[in-house]
């Protein structure tokens, strides 16, 4: 166990982040929800940087959703692992694609207020979540800020397998992972105590509340 709760995370990776970020650069902390939101709130009020979100949804294996084949980012950006592609059925891969895709369509109009609107541009972006297992999503909302414009993009994340580490220093400008661990455990919840799932309502509270404390 490395982390008390996804705050706790967040707390830490914010020191981590400190001084990596040069505070006269244009930049945004960017949260893949829900997990993400309740890391990115304290990373957010330690660099004094507003606090938004991407939406990504992942595309688990028939059978096991935990496994990712692909994840979908909300302006239709679709990144898969080649390998567990070729596993699938790929009628099946297209219309589960389609689905995530109508998934953030809806998803879109709850948090629309605190999503990454095009005109945030030519800045840095800090692309966070609650830990990274594959890294698809991840990669996804890489693409997607690559696509929006970003400046510079850097990854945030408490806890990743060493080969996640790898393949994100690929796509980013920079990564800074807490814990980069040999030997995986195999889920993001295991390095953590609390590892409760968030509502939409709790999600946008923490939004609210780290916007409004950036703000003031």
């Amino acid at each position: 166990m490395h982390f008390l709760d996804r705050r706790d995370a967040g707390e830490r990776l914010a020191r981590a982040l400190l001084g990596r970020i040069d505070t006269n650069e244009r930049a945004v902390v960017v949260a893949l929800p829900r997990g993400g939101v309740a890391v990115g709130a304290p990373i957010a009020r330690h660099l004094q940087l507003p606090l938004r979100v991407m939406l990504v949804r992942k595309v688990g294996m028939p059978g096991n959703p935990e496994a990712a084949v692909c994840a979908v980012a909300e302006n239709g950006i679709v990144v898969c692992d080649e390998d567990a592609r070729e596993r699938v059925p790929p009628e099946w891969l297209e219309n589960a694609v389609e689905l995530s895709q109508h998934e953030i369509e809806e998803r879109t109009r709850r948090f629309q207020p605190w999503m990454l609107s095009e005109d945030a541009s030519r800045q840095t972006a800090i692309v966070v979540d609650d830990g990274a297992a594959t890294g698809l999503t991840i990669l996804a909302a890489i693409a997607a800020l690559r696509e929006k414009g970003a400046k510079r993009v850097v990854v945030g994340l408490p806890v990743a397998p060493l080969e996640v580490g790898h393949l994100l220093r690929q796509q980013a400008d920079e990564v800074i992972i807490f814990h980069e661990d040999t030997n995986f455990m195999g889920a993001v919840g295991a390095y953590y105590e609390h590892f409760n799932q968030l509502s939409d309502e709790e999600t946008l509270a923490l939004l609210e509340s780290a916007n409004t404390r950036t703000l003031s």
